[in-house]
């Protein structure tokens, strides 16, 4: 993520008018967090594809937040462990097939681990821990909870949830990952016909039967078949 080039004008925008004019949420909205000169940014924004009064939005450096109003108010998510005030950024996703459902990865304020990984079924309302994905190799251990490990959760953050699935939720750090379970257990996809390190974004074909992953090295599309990596990028 980047600073806007003029940093008064980081933090969350609303428009009313579908872009025509836009407003910027004073700092005080998510308790009075500043960086930089500005509010602290917004990393992340999720809208609920059903009812679009619930709207969801991760500011850095301070919490997730929800409202329920289409944004004139915003209360603080409740997420198990973590204090307002101490986050890094943190990435949402909302299962379009069960808009009740959703997910927020947090990563630590260092930008290096993950603080946690959290599930709503109740709109926001209340919020359980799940488990950081990780992966180890002979040499180190990408992702997860550990300031050792090699992870880098300021840079590469993509979350995603199954059209069709509320409980299939996809994961992109250094490395790739799936989990069947709502969160509670992971498979590291990377190894799987070959991809590129860093995830950025996650989006799914109509018919759901590919996951696209952006990554430094390009797109790659993950099929759900086979379980293989395509490479996208000749």
């Amino acid at each position: 993520f980047f600073f806007t080039s003029i940093e008064a004008n980081n933090g969350l925008w609303r428009s009313p008018d579908g872009g025509t004019t836009w407003s910027q949420y004073p700092a005080s909205t998510f308790g009075s967090c500043t960086q930089r000169g500005g509010p602290c940014q917004a990393d992340d924004i999720a809208i609920d594809p059903v009812n679009p009064n619930n709207v969801y939005v991760a500011i850095d450096g301070e919490g997730v937040f929800y409202s329920t109003d289409g944004g004139s108010t915003w209360n603080l998510a409740n997420l198990p462990g973590i204090s307002a005030g101490f986050i890094g950024r943190a990435s949402l996703a909302i299962s379009p097939s069960t808009a009740s459902t959703v997910y927020t990865m947090v990563g630590a304020p260092d930008g290096l681990e993950y603080l946690g990984f959290f599930l709503s079924t109740d709109t926001g309302g209340t919020w359980a821990a799940e488990t950081v994905p990780d992966a180890t190799f002979s040499s180190a251990t990408i992702d997860g909870t550990s300031f050792n490990n090699a992870s880098q959760s300021f840079y590469d953050q993509a979350l995603a949830v199954s059209p069709s699935d509320p409980a299939t939720v996809f994961f992109g750090g250094v490395g790739s990952y799936e989990s069947t379970d709502y969160g509670q257990h992971w498979t590291f996809l990377s190894s799987n016909g070959g991809t590129h390190a860093d995830n950025h974004s996650i989006a799914f074909d109509s018919g759901f039967a590919n996951v696209y992953f952006a990554t430094d090295g390009g797109l790659f599309a993950y099929n759900l078949g086979n379980q293989k990596f395509t490479g996208l990028n000749n």
